[in-house]
């Protein structure tokens, strides 16, 4: 069996070769976008999602798969990534999916769902990263107010 550790949405994830060990850098948990939400709009941030998986028991190697959903606060589901899941040789894996802008059409919460399947069977939820987000359309100068009333 293969048990989720941990899930974390961060802006970089930087694994030392020498170690082996990872540093995250500018975990995200909201995102305010200034301007008004566009539908079917892409947001051009690159994020990463980082996972860390181990072996339920560490002397029985084990192969499975994981599922990055992305989620929208209306429900609309779009799967980002599909990466395999390798504890043959090793107690655990690490899983850098690495995002390259995100669809946000309303404002609201967002989930980036992690899942886990081995061979046949279902897809089960192990993590629900949320991310909110929240659209402010800059406001119009009052000369730009003015402006366009004189020109009514």
């Amino acid at each position: 069996m293969i048990d989720h550790v941990w899930s974390v949405l961060c802006h970089e994830a930087e694994i030392d070769k020498s170690t082996n060990k990872v540093s995250l850098h500018s975990v995200v948990e909201q995102v305010q976008v200034n301007s008004a939400p566009v539908p079917g709009g892409i947001l051009p941030i690159r994020l990463n999602l980082v996972s860390l998986w181990i072996r339920r028991a560490s002397d029985h190697p084990v192969i499975g798969s994981s599922r990055i959903n992305f989620i929208s606060p209306s429900g609309k589901i779009m799967t980002l990534s599909e990466p395999g899941i390798d504890l043959s040789k090793t107690e655990r894996a690490r899983h850098v999916v690495q995002i390259e802008g995100i669809p946000l059409g309303e404002s609201g919460r967002y989930h980036f769902q992690v899942e886990l399947k081995y061979s046949d069977e279902e897809w089960l939820q192990v993590a629900s990263i949320p991310l909110s987000v929240s659209f402010s359309p800059p406001e119009s100068s009052q000369d730009e107010v003015i402006a366009k009333s004189e020109s009514s």
